[in-house]
């Protein structure tokens, strides 16, 4: 397993969805559409943004395309609040957006994720 990154940093904004249960739907060739509890653990899904410099965003590039293949792999100890202050979870990142702030020195990328760690409120 990856772990985070510690000179990225926790995100400057964190959107979250609400919790939501974890359901398989089948489209089914006849009758209706079969759904299926794949757990009985929530996730949360959501987008998180960072501004870094070139030497954060050449690490990130790295983790991303290299240790977690684009998503596929979870990341350990990912730096979220979703309720009693940030802690790490185990998050699947993925869909990266870029934007250059100042040409070859700060860009903001935001990447979305999906937990089913959460805190209890």
């Amino acid at each position: 397993m990856a772990a985070w990154i510690g000179t990225l940093g926790p995100p400057l904004i964190t959107t979250t969805s609400q919790h939501q249960p974890r359901i398989i739907v089948t489209q089914m060739e006849s009758g209706p559409v079969r759904r299926s509890l794949l757990t009985n653990d929530d996730t949360t899904k959501g987008s998180a943004s960072f501004i870094w410099d070139l030497a954060q965003k050449t690490a990130w590039e790295n983790l991303f395309s290299g240790t977690l293949r684009k998503g596929v792999y979870p990341v350990d100890d990912f730096p979220l609040d979703l309720g009693g202050g940030t802690t790490g979870h185990r998050a699947y990142l993925s869909d990266p957006k870029q934007v250059t702030l100042v040409p070859n020195i700060t860009w903001q990328i935001t990447v979305d994720f999906e937990t089913d760690e959460r805190n209890a409120a």
